[in-house]
């Protein structure tokens, strides 16, 4: 129940992270459930950095040490994005693999063909909205300045 809880509100944050102020109260309404024994709670810890991160840069050099000590690539690759190191994130989310953090770290030509494979892989009726409205496709949109 205890990870439902911290799900929830993290979920909840990336929900509503277009409108930073709401979201930031949700990231902080996660901050009592790292008080409790979580079978896997340097990685909720990390999570909840990863969302802290979003909204304020200087979690970033917490994150990388904690992601490195944990031994996770892939929170040391976001680590490394919100300090603007964004080479070193585009290498490490390349050498993972992983559409979703390609999508989101990778160089704009990597990132939005992982987009496009993200989306192929959901239902064909759910594609126009997550190319419309998904946070990824959105993200690449701001910091490319591409329409798509």
């Amino acid at each position: 129940m205890k990870n439902l809880g911290l799900s929830f509100v993290v979920c909840a944050a990336v929900a509503t992270e277009a409108r930073a102020d709401d979201a930031g109260a949700l990231v902080e309404r996660a901050l009592p459930y790292l008080d409790k024994p979580l079978p896997y709670h340097a990685r909720a810890h990390m999570r909840l950095l990863e969302m802290q991160s979003r909204f304020d840069a200087g979690r970033g050099d917490e994150l990388l040490d904690l992601a490195r000590r944990s031994r996770s690539p892939k929170y040391e690759a976001l680590a490394l994005w919100h300090l603007g190191r964004r080479e070193e994130a585009a290498a490490i989310a390349d050498r993972l693999g992983s559409d979703q953090l390609i999508a989101q770290l990778g160089h704009a030509d990597d990132a939005w063909a992982a987009v496009q494979r993200l989306a192929l892989a959901l239902p064909a009726a759910d594609r126009p909205r997550f190319m419309s409205e998904g946070r990824l496709p959105a993200l690449w949109r701001a910091r490319t300045g591409r329409v798509g």
